[in-house]
């Protein structure tokens, strides 16, 4: 429809007249920022040269996911059940439930989002390469998934041809988004697999190998749960090989082993531990 026919035919505006005009304008810009794609076409016939507005089915609208009536149950009581700091859950609940608002579940779970998340997921659904700027170097990525772990959203993508993940809020600027349908999903993405739920190995960071010697008291049930052992001493200590992308996590993972464990390389986590165990003093 040509913007007069929507301003008459919708309800929402009065006479078409200047003002009415910019509230169209400002309704249109919020749609838009919704991740609401409005297509601009030039009429023909009888609306030659008028400029339509149009949203399309499949820019918009869910498709048929093919539910079962047992499926869409667990998934709206599921999605009702985690709260997102944005509408989104609300808004995906009412197209699953045909339109009809689901009285409210208490949450047992909530989503922080980060700024752009909208555009990534757009970007996901619709095969769409991302633009931005990470850690000062200009990107252009193929994103196959979001996940959320320890907290934090990462997009995980192909960028030169390399699997990555990458921190959402360590996206600096605009994200942009390319042409819809440019490139193709790899068959063997799995999101459950693509990062691991071990805090320690979650993270966008190089994975380095530390070796911590943790005593005897303690080795049997730290043995259990981490790393690899590198080495029996004779007075019952070990060596773990613990492989680590999280510096913070493994930091943390350390502290509750107080004087148990102890890191014995590289120099760099060691360096990195002194110096945020000084810190931690000098507070």
């Amino acid at each position: 429809m040509t913007r007069d026919e929507i301003l008459e035919r919708s309800e929402l505006y009065g006479p078409s007249n200047e003002s009415e005009r910019k509230k169209f304008r400002r309704d249109r810009e919020t749609l838009e920022s919704a991740g609401i794609e409005i297509r601009t076409e030039i009429g023909v016939g009888e609306q030659a040269g008028s400029t339509l507005y149009a949203i399309r089915e499949e820019d918009y609208f869910l498709p048929d996911l093919g539910l079962s009536v047992k499926e869409q149950l667990a998934l709206e009581v599921a999605a009702s059940m985690v709260q997102l700091d944005t509408a989104w859950d609300e808004q995906a609940l009412i197209k699953i439930a045909d339109g009809e608002p689901l009285p409210p579940s208490p949450a047992v779970a909530q989503l922080a989002t980060s700024v752009g998340i909208e555009k990534l997921y757009e970007a996901v659904r619709s095969r769409a390469k991302v633009y931005f700027e990470y850690r000062g170097v200009s990107r252009e990525v193929e994103p196959y998934g979001l996940l959320h772990r320890g907290g934090n959203w990462y997009l995980h993508g192909s960028d030169s041809e390399e699997r990555k993940n990458f921190k959402v809020i360590r996206i600096q600027g605009e994200v942009k988004l390319g042409e819809k349908g440019g490139f193709l999903a790899p068959t063997d993405f799995d999101a459950a697999n693509a990062m691991s739920s071990d805090p320690l190995l979650i993270g966008e960071e190089t994975e380095i190998l530390a070796t911590v010697k943790v005593d005897a008291f303690m080795a049997k049930r730290v043995a259990r749960t981490r790393g690899r052992i590198a080495k029996t001493n004779l007075d019952g200590s070990i060596l773990l090989e613990i492989p680590v992308r999280n510096a913070m996590a493994f930091r943390s993972w350390l502290l509750g082993l107080r004087d148990h464990a102890v890191v014995v390389e590289p120099k760099e986590v060691l360096e990195d531990t002194i110096q945020w165990l000084t810190e931690i003093k000098g507070q």
